[in-house]
C-alpha cells in the first residue's frame, strides 16, 4: 500500500507540474503578443507624428494649402510601418473629425484645444490605426487590425486594435536674433492673417538715424547681449526659434559689418533653413522668418523691450557692404554679384504679417516650423 501511495503521489506531482507549465507557457506566449502590441502602439505613434509634422509645416510654407497639407501628412506618414505593414491612411477631404486626417485650429486657450471648425487653420491631426472597425470610404481606414502570434491559445481573441494620434501646429517663435518695433506703418497696419506686400520692398536698416518705421535692431532675445564674436556665432546657420510673447528682450544697435555679415550669410546659405527659402538654381531668391516686434519704438534701447508680438517677414535682400571675413559662417555666404550696391547695409523685407502677443499667444499667426502639441 505505501508503495501505491507512493506511486500516486509521484504521478501528483507530474500532472500538476504539467499543468502548471502549461499555464506559465501560455501565459509567456501571451506576454509575447502583449509586447508585440505596445510595440505596434510605438510604431503607430511614430507614423502619426510624421505625418502631423509634415503636414503642419506645409501649412505654414508659402503657398502652402490644406490639399497639399492633407497629402504631406499621408505621404510621410506611410513611410512608417506598423506589424511589418505600411502604415495608411485616407486623406478625408471633407475634414470629417473621426477621420485619419484631420486638419483645424490649436489653440492652448481655448477647449476643445483643437477644434475642425475654428479658423485660422493652423494644425493638422493625424490618426494611425490598425483595427478590425469598418472602413470608411476617404475618411479612414479600417479592417487591418493586428493578429496575435499565437490566435488560438484564447478562442476569440486573435486580434486587437491599436489606434494613435498625433497634433502638430507652427506657433510663432523668434527664428532670427533680429527685431522691429510697432510701428504705425509696419505691425499696426497688417495683422494676421492678413499678408502685406511693399511695393517697392521695404528698406531696413541700422543706424539710428533712421526713422523708427524703417530701423531693426540686433536682440540676443532673452539673454543679455554677449561679445560681439560669440553673437555672430550665434546668428550663423542658428535658428533660436524661442517663445518671447509677454516677455522683455535686450536689444541693442549697431551697424558691425561681421554682425550684418553673419546675417548676410544666413541669408544666402542654401543649406540653411532651406525649406523656408525660395531657391533657384542653387541661389536663395528669399527667406522667410519670424522676427519679435517690440511694444515702443524705435526697437533697440539700453533697457529691456517688452514684446508686443511676432512679426512674419519675408528677407529679399541682406547687404554688410561687402561681407567681409565673418570666421564664424564657414562657409561664408555672399550675396549674388549685382544684388548689393557699394557700401550698403541694409535688410530689405517685401512681405509682413504680425500678430498681438495678447491675443491668444499668437496662434493667429502662422510659424515656420512645426510642432507636436499632443
Amino acid at each position: 500500500m505505501r508503495h501505491g501511495k507512493m506511486k500516486n503521489r509521484g504521478q501528483t506531482i507530474i500532472l500538476v507540474a504539467g499543468i502548471t507549465l502549461g499555464f506559465l507557457l501560455i501565459f509567456a506566449v501571451l506576454a509575447i503578443d502583449y509586447s508585440r502590441m505596445y510595440y505596434v502602439r510605438g510604431e503607430l505613434q511614430s507614423a502619426a507624428d510624421s505625418g502631423a509634422l509634415a503636414g503642419a509645416k506645409v501649412l505654414s510654407s508659402t503657398g502652402g494649402t490644406v490639399a497639399s497639407a492633407r497629402t504631406e501628412a499621408q505621404k510621410f506618414a506611410g513611410l512608417n510601418k506598423a506589424a511589418g505593414q505600411i502604415v495608411q491612411t485616407e486623406l478625408n477631404s471633407g475634414n470629417d473629425p473621426n477621420g485619419d486626417i484631420v486638419v483645424g485650429n490649436w489653440d492652448p486657450s481655448l477647449s476643445p484645444n483643437f477644434s475642425e471648425t475654428r479658423t485660422p487653420v493652423n494644425a493638422v491631426k493625424v490618426v494611425a490605426r490598425r483595427t478590425d472597425a469598418p472602413p470608411q470610404g476617404g475618411i479612414s481606414v479600417g479592417s487591418n487590425p493586428v493578429r496575435f502570434l499565437f490566435p488560438q491559445l484564447i478562442p476569440g481573441l486573435s486580434t486587437m486594435g491599436v489606434v494613435r494620434q498625433a497634433i502638430a501646429t507652427n506657433p510663432p517663435r523668434a527664428g532670427q536674433y533680429i527685431s522691429i518695433c510697432n510701428d504705425s506703418s509696419l505691425c499696426a497696419s497688417c495683422t494676421t492673417p492678413n499678408i502685406c506686400t511693399f511695393s517697392p520692398a521695404r528698406i531696413m536698416d541700422l543706424q539710428t538715424s533712421t526713422p523708427s518705421s524703417n530701423r531693426i535692431a540686433w536682440t540676443s532675445l532673452l539673454t543679455s547681449p554677449p561679445d560681439t564674436n560669440t553673437f555672430n556665432g550665434l546668428i550663423c546657420g542658428n535658428s533660436p526659434y524661442e517663445s518671447v510673447c509677454n516677455q522683455s528682450v535686450q536689444n541693442f544697435t549697431g551697424v558691425s559689418n561681421s554682425t550684418l555679415g553673419a546675417l548676410e550669410s544666413a541669408m544666402y546659405d542654401p543649406n540653411f533653413d532651406s525649406s523656408d527659402k525660395t531657391i533657384i538654381g542653387g541661389v536663395v531668391q528669399n527667406w522667410t522668418t519670424i522676427v519679435p516686434v517690440t511694444r515702443d519704438c524705435p526697437p533697440d534701447s539700453s533697457a529691456a523691450m517688452p514684446i508686443f508680438g511676432y512679426a512674419r517677414v519675408r528677407i529679399t535682400k541682406v547687404c554688410s557692404s561687402g561681407g567681409g571675413n565673418v570666421p564664424q559662417c564657414l562657409p561664408t555666404h555672399h550675396a549674388p554679384s549685382g544684388v548689393c550696391a557699394g557700401g550698403e547695409k541694409v535688410v530689405v523685407i517685401d512681405q509682413i504679417s504680425c500678430c498681438d502677443c495678447s491675443i491668444n499667444d499668437c496662434f493667429g499667426l502662422q510659424g515656420v516650423r512645426s510642432f507636436l502639441v499632443k
